[in-house]
């Protein structure tokens, strides 16, 4: 099973709150909940086996751990000190290309809070939320809230990883996880890094679904599952009511490999352009369809295709390269180059239009492509009219074709890289 086209859709949209666990973590090497349980039960309750002698769960395993000791400094020690040895994966680099309603986590580790620190083209600025106090007005697109209801170890005191705590938080923080609740009225959530052993997410989304009914928005269930038959059976019971979520066997590294090729990261375009870094894509259409998507090649390098079809004389399509925080400086720039992929369908204007803008001029060109029709990659140049290039306010690079150029109800693409102003 594909993720579905209407989540797809959710996340270009910015609409979907992503739901992490510790299998979201485990690529970067951090220990699973058990894997930390058996640590603690090692440490501190004199054998590893006791954990599954006894089928302790990582916060039972606190729990009386702490009982023998009469605290529990030691044990925020040793967690803090495993999950700081870690760095964030790929995977979790890929989190800030998109654009989020919020993330949530019941990990303790600082995994999503580095990706954000080390992706300096992050659509989005993080907020980390641990407490009430901590949420403020985020209602700007611009941020995405953190929320960490379990704690962290940037706050080690405060973490809730025993039975106890975890009770607690719930009723210190219970406005946390009421706004986390409501997240799932307002758009789809997808969980990652869970199982069936989660029993607590399991209650949870048990009771949402038993509370809000069809007011509740989809739930994506991303679990690693490499038994195809207990992925099966595992999918029948969670896409039948009361659950009724929709269950992908794929786990976080694939999940975010086909989300970054199914759909186009809001930053692709700053890593293409990168005078207008950070940048963000938007396709339109009138009178016919448009669609588009990013890819890697197999040098690491991002390459951009639209697809469209136009169905009347007065149709149009095309794609927006936008930027509205940071205008790229081109008056110092003679040319743009850069490589187009256009295959070989009829036409009935081998041309494409192609506008550069500012706020308040614009650069026209009519970019003819006759020469790179059904050529692969060709090398094509723009050069820069002195009289009409905005010249240090550009904003935004629109790639455009129209019911007078193309043939009418026939499938357009066309590929991008490498672009360079010069």
């Amino acid at each position: 099973m594909d993720i579905p086209q209407n989540i797809l859709e959710a996340v270009s949209k910015g609409q979907c709150t992503l739901f992490l666990g510790a299998g979201a973590s485990k690529s970067t090497g951090a220990p699973s909940g058990e894997e930390l349980r058996d640590l603690i039960t090692d440490k501190f309750l004199g054998g590893a086996s006791l954990a599954q002698d006894w089928g302790l769960s990582l916060e039972s395993a606190v729990s009386l751990a702490c009982a023998q000791l009469g605290g529990r400094a030691g044990i925020e020690k040793l967690v803090k000190d495993e999950l700081s040895k870690f760095h964030p994966s790929p995977s979790h680099l890929k989190i800030p290309w998109f654009r989020w309603r919020a993330i949530v986590t019941t990990n303790y580790d600082l995994l999503v809070e580095d990706a954000y620190e080390n992706e300096t083209r992050a659509i989005q600025k993080l907020i980390p939320i641990l407490k009430e106090e901590d949420i403020p007005d985020i209602e700007s697109a611009e941020y995405v809230p953190l929320f960490k209801p379990h704690g962290c170890i940037s706050q080690r005191h405060d973490m809730s990883i025993s039975l106890e705590g975890i009770y607690l938080a719930k009723q210190r923080r219970r406005l946390l996880f009421t706004y986390i609740e409501m997240l799932h009225l307002l758009g789809p959530v997808i969980y990652i890094g869970y199982s069936f052993k989660d029993v607590h997410i399991l209650d949870m989304i048990y009771e949402l679904t038993n509370r809000l009914g069809p007011y509740r928005r989809p739930i994506l269930f991303v679990t690693l599952q490499e038994d195809e038959q207990r992925g099966e059976k595992e999918r029948r019971w969670f896409e039948t009511p009361p659950l009724e979520g929709i269950y992908l066997d794929y786990g976080f590294e694939k999940f975010m490999d086909v989300l970054s090729n199914k759909i186009t990261p809001a930053i692709v375009p700053s890593m293409i352009i990168e005078q207008m870094a950070p940048c963000q894509t938007m396709t339109f259409a009138s009178g016919g369809m448009a669609s588009d998507f990013a890819e890697k090649d197999e040098k690491g390098k991002w390459r951009y295709w639209l697809t469209y079809t136009i169905n009347h004389k007065d149709g149009y399509a095309g794609v927006i390269f936008e930027n509205k925080d940071h205008p790229v400086d081109i008056s110092r720039y003679e040319k743009i180059t850069f490589q187009l992929n256009v295959p070989g369908e009829p036409r009935e204007d081998e041309r494409l239009e192609v506008k550069l803008e500012s706020t308040l001029k614009q650069h026209e060109h009519l970019l003819n492509i006759k020469k790179s029709r059904d050529q692969e990659w060709q090398e094509v140049s723009i050069e820069l009219n002195r009289q009409g290039v905005p010249k240090t306010r550009l904003r935004r690079i629109v790639l455009a074709d129209s019911g007078e150029r193309a043939a009418i109800g026939r499938e357009y693409k066309i590929g991008l890289r490498n672009i360079k102003f010069e």
